[in-house]
């Protein structure tokens, strides 16, 4: 139960951060069901159903004691959260491809909508990459693209917390010397644009927050050798 103090300027958007003692674990009952075809040794497709539904599921609880605002973990009730997933493999002679796409649904039984859903679950996002395997196998390449879209949900009736859609592309090249060695050139993060995290305090004395988040390539050049 003890409380971590923030010390610049402490309000509801920005509050302290205190522990509860009495906080229960998630339960969960959840049910799956996926489809599989295989094509061969490589090359697959798939398609993934599920529903959970959660008991006592953790959200923050921010409120004001004696003009302090704090955060607080705390159980709420329940929430169901269901989804369809597709995945996608390909190999055809050097090149190989991958495809991965999801949507996702929640919903907060003791949280008023709209965007009553679980924190932190976006309602989109997939990935696709290629790669390609030069036939002498000294050379490598590839990449993936990943999007993760907007992420909005409430805490409760009050609490408002919006995160933007993220994309990200992600490239390499490797060259092999030899068994054990090989030299490995990769970024991240190519596509990401700027994207904002937002938190608002909705009740008689309105506040937000808006935070802009700048990413910016990362470039690695690395030799591997193994023993």
């Amino acid at each position: 139960p003890r409380r971590y103090t923030v010390d610049n300027n402490n309000s509801a958007t920005n509050p302290d951060q205190q522990g509860n003692p009495r906080l229960r674990p998630e339960l969960a009952l959840a049910v799956d069901l996926t489809w599989e075809r295989y094509f061969g040794a490589t090359d697959m497709v798939s398609v993934s159903l599920f529903h959970k539904r959660i008991r006592d599921v953790t959200l923050t609880r921010i409120g004001e004691s004696r003009g302090v605002w704090t955060a607080t973990p705390d159980n709420a009730g329940s929430a169901s959260v269901r989804g369809i997933e597709f995945e996608g493999k390909l190999t055809r002679g050097v090149l190989s491809g991958r495809l991965n796409l999801a949507r996702n649904w929640s919903r907060l039984d003791s949280v008023p909508g709209p965007d009553n859903r679980i924190e932190g679950q976006p309602a989109y996002s997939g990935n696709l990459g290629l790669d390609y395997a030069a036939p002498t196998g000294r050379f490598d390449l590839g990449g993936t693209w990943t999007y993760r879209g907007r992420v909005a949900s409430r805490a409760s009736a009050l609490i408002y917390s919006e995160d933007g859609s993220r994309r990200q592309l992600d490239l390499y090249a490797v060259w092999t010397h030899d068994a054990r060695s090989r030299l490995r050139l990769s970024v991240a993060s190519l596509a990401q644009r700027d994207y904002l995290e937002r938190l608002a305090y909705e009740g008689s004395r309105p506040l937000e927050r808006a935070t802009v988040y700048q990413l910016r390539p990362t470039w690695r050049l690395v030799w591997e050798q193994s023993m």
